[in-house]
């Protein structure tokens, strides 16, 4: 928060919504790891080491994070003071 202060921004809203972004991440592992998906075509085309884990594919650090309760996925609104 000391970040926000130093930009002159207060803080409005701060909600932890990492179980719909999990259940989303859940909803949305077929699609992005198919053979049209995104998981497929960034390895191909780009050099991001592990898309999966960018994407917060379950299974993949960032997923596993999030289910276990070591990170979270905030959602703020700020506004300039």
């Amino acid at each position: 928060m000391r970040l926000f202060e130093k930009a002159v921004l207060s803080v409005i809203r701060n909600q932890d919504v990492t179980s719909n972004v999990l259940l989303s991440c859940d909803g949305n592992a077929m699609q992005r790891t198919g053979p049209q998906g995104i998981a497929n075509q960034a390895n191909a085309d780009t050099n991001i080491a592990d898309i999966g884990d960018f994407i917060a594919l379950p299974g993949s650090k960032k997923y596993q994070e999030m289910r276990d309760g070591t990170g979270q996925y905030p959602m703020m609104n700020l506004v300039k003071r």
